[in-house]
């Protein structure tokens, strides 16, 4: 399985404009090479500096089926999006939806984008506490893919 973005690089920067320095946009996500049997699909955003066990959650996006390829960039904060099916759990923050990372000039957070494909379907209620829905997603994980890159609020 393989997960890019057409807005980051992996090992890049992670623009401005899906940070709360900006727009606070969720960033566009794709993927391919989904393994046959698969039932879900579990995207999940955390910030992995500083070094927090659990990683802070910023997204988490479960309820997908696995046929689809992607999200679109700007998905509204809310649980069950009209147009897409998907559920958006509730992270970190208390938000449900994308909280987008926040910078300090100079500082560098480390972030990752991990999609699941797992060989159950998770059957949890829409706006589920992230942690709930990472350990359920990690428990019937068939293959995973990530995509690593960082944040530095610019000057």
């Amino acid at each position: 399985m393989h997960i890019t973005s057409d807005a980051i690089k992996p090992g890049g920067e992670l623009p401005q404009r899906y940070s709360k320095d900006d727009r606070a946009f969720s960033p566009p996500v794709s993927w391919s090479g989904v393994p046959a049997g698969t039932k879900e699909l579990v995207l999940v955003m955390e910030q992995t500096t500083p070094a927090t066990q659990p990683p802070h959650v910023h997204w988490c996006v479960y309820g997908m089926a696995p046929g689809m390829s992607g999200l679109p960039e700007g998905i509204m904060s809310q649980t069950d999006p009209d147009d897409l099916p998907i559920e958006q759990a509730k992270g970190d923050a208390g938000k449900t939806g994308y909280d987008a990372p926040v910078g300090t000039i100079s500082k560098r957070l480390d972030l990752r984008l991990r999609l699941l494909a797992l060989d159950r379907t998770l059957d949890l209620a829409p706006g589920a506490d992230a942690h709930a829905v990472i350990e359920a997603a990690e428990a019937a994980a068939k293959d995973e893919a990530e995509l690593s890159f960082h944040y530095t609020r610019a000057p």
